[in-house]
């Protein structure tokens, strides 16, 4: 059998919901989520508009199952950085946020996606600024358990936010406290806040060397998370 029909007969295997998924995601990729149609996506698959909504009522729906995998996959990218760095909390908080900024810069169209026209999951536990958030708990508490955390704001929280700290502690981090978990959260906004200012643009004009300036604000942000420097001691 040629290649072509291999790939072809690959690609009819696949669930229609796996299909659909896949064709949206090329789309948005080429298109932008602001000119994303259901209809392109059936045209691309060769059905009819109708069959995708079988699986997607609406297109917001397909678009939070795309911004789902998008998190997952900008998560794993940091794990997988944090997993090579060591065991050293700094170096694992630098590897992961040089991790999420190379991640972001490959895959402009899925960050837009989500941080540009602002498509969520269902749940908000499956987003990527919990995804981010997560990763830097464990980070946060490691250090912590070194005695490599110093105190910080988040210490003394309102009981407003002790009980945001909580959902999410109880949804998903039941061994990490609610500062430590609080301090994520701060952290993972602030990632993908700078994350934003550069990939829409907002530092051009502004600022010669995004690298050099993203590695400054890393640093600044790991000792305003109260992540110690041990070279630093002394």
């Amino acid at each position: 059998m040629p290649h072509g029909s291999e790939g072809r007969a690959d690609r009819q295997q696949q669930p229609l919901s796996g299909r659909i998924k896949q064709a949206a995601r090329l789309r948005v990729s080429k298109d932008g989520p602001y000119d994303f149609s259901m209809r392109a996506v059936a045209r691309d698959l060769g059905v009819v508009s109708s069959a995708l909504f079988r699986y997607f009522p609406t297109k917001e729906d397909l678009l939070g199952e795309l911004a789902a995998d998008v998190a997952r996959e900008l998560a794993e990218a940091v794990d997988a950085a944090i997993e090579e760095a060591g065991a050293d909390p700094l170096h694992q908080w630098l590897a992961g946020a040089r991790a999420a900024r190379a991640w972001a810069l490959e895959h402009r169209f899925d960050f837009l996606l989500v941080y540009g026209y602002g498509a969520r999951p269902k749940e908000p536990l499956e987003g990527a600024f919990f995804g981010i958030a997560k990763s830097l708990a464990g980070i946060l508490d490691r250090a912590r358990r070194l005695g490599r955390l110093r105190p910080t704001a988040e210490d003394h929280l309102s009981a407003e936010l002790f009980a945001d700290a909580t959902f999410v502690r109880l949804g998903a981090l039941p061994n990490v406290s609610e500062p430590v978990v609080m301090r994520a959260l701060v952290g993972a906004a602030s990632v993908l806040g700078v994350l934003s200012y550069e990939l829409f643009g907002h530092l051009e004009g502004l600022i010669c060397s995004p690298p050099q300036f993203f590695e400054l604000w890393a640093q600044r942000l790991a000792w305003a998370l109260g992540i110690e420097d041990t070279n630093a001691r002394g």
